[in-house]
C-alpha cells in the first residue's frame, strides 16, 4: 500500500498540487500502519526546493508498449506516463514523472515510454543509483505500475 501512497503524491505534485505534498509531509508520519514514511520524507526534502519554486512544464510522453493511457474524470483520456520539468530558483533541472496507471488498470505490465523535450545532458535517476545519458531531447525509461522516476540534470550539464 506504500508505493500506491507515494505514487498518489507524486502525481498530485506533477499536476501542482503543493499542498498535497506538503500535508503529506506533515501529518504521514503519524499515519497508523504507514511504515514508508521514514524512507519518503528524504525523498521529499531533496526535490521541495524544485517543486515550491513553481516553475513547471508539463512534457509530452509517448508510451510505446504497455498499456497507453486511461480514462479520468470527467471522461477525458490521459497518459498512463505523465511528466514535468520543474527548474529550481538556481536554474536547475528536475524532470518528475509517475506511471498514472494502477496493477489492475496495466494488467501488472509496465510501461516502456519516451518524455520529450528536455534539455541533453547526464541525468542522475535520484534514489535508484543509475543515469541516464540524453543526447537527442528524449528520455527513454520503463515504468511500473505505480512507479516514479525523478531525473536530476548534473550540474556541469547545465553551464553554471
Amino acid at each position: 500500500m506504500a508505493d500506491r501512497h507515494e505514487s498518489q503524491i507524486v502525481m498530485g505534485i506533477l499536476g501542482g498540487a503543493q499542498g498535497v505534498f506538503s500535508y503529506a509531509y506533515k501529518y504521514a508520519a503519524d499515519t497508523p500502519g504507514y511504515t514508508g514514511w521514514v524512507s519518503f520524507k528524504p525523498k521529499y526534502e531533496q526535490v521541495w526546493s524544485w517543486i515550491m519554486e513553481g516553475n513547471r512544464t508539463l512534457l509530452t510522453t509517448d508510451v510505446t508498449s504497455g498499456r497507453t493511457g486511461i480514462t479520468s474524470d470527467p471522461g477525458g483520456t490521459i497518459d498512463a506516463v505523465t511528466a514535468y520539468i520543474f527548474t529550481d530558483a538556481d536554474g536547475r533541472k528536475l524532470v518528475a514523472s509517475s506511471s498514472m496507471l494502477d496493477f489492475t488498470e496495466a494488467n501488472g505490465t509496465a510501461n516502456n515510454a519516451t518524455i520529450a523535450g528536455v534539455p541533453d545532458g547526464t541525468y542522475d535517476v535520484l534514489w535508484e543509483n543509475r543515469t541516464l545519458n540524453v543526447t537527442d531531447g528524449t528520455i527513454k525509461d520503463t515504468w511500473q505500475p505505480y512507479e516514479y522516476h525523478f531525473y536530476q540534470l548534473e550540474t556541469n550539464d547545465t553551464g553554471t
